[in-house]
């Protein structure tokens, strides 16, 4: 995510990021880690100028165009603002695995298999 005017591009490279300012997750927060990796993977150290262990107040941070973040889409949804863009990275490496699993026995709880359905259903058509 980026503030709007920061690239008339639609795909950027994380090298665009380099120099940024980075509003992003606590670092004690899986997404945070799992963007750490792989910007040092591209030889990229973000320069966090804030963070927060919550996810509403970094995506009004980069709306306010205090600096750029990684804003996972499918999770958070659109941005509200007209402030903010979403880029696509050139790097395809940047993603991440989410899972959905039930514990032994939940299955036999009636509401609890309506539940892991529900979840099942709602991420199919998200991604599809």
């Amino acid at each position: 995510a980026v503030p709007r005017g920061f690239s008339d591009a639609r795909t950027i490279s994380i090298q665009d990021l380099a120099n940024e300012q980075f509003i992003c997750l606590s670092g004690s927060v899986s997404f945070r880690e799992t963007c750490d990796t792989l910007c040092m993977a591209h030889g990229i150290r973000c320069n966090v100028s804030f963070e927060s262990d919550n996810p509403s107040v970094v995506r009004k941070m980069i709306a306010m165009g205090l600096g750029v973040g990684f804003w996972p889409e499918y999770s958070w949804g659109k941005p509200d603002s007209s402030d903010v863009e979403l880029k696509f990275l050139k790097e395809t490496d940047f993603a991440r695995e989410v899972g959905i699993t039930m514990r032994n026995g939940g299955a036999e709880r009636e509401i609890v298999h309506d539940f892991f359905e529900h979840l099942i259903a709602h991420f199919d058509s998200i991604w599809k």
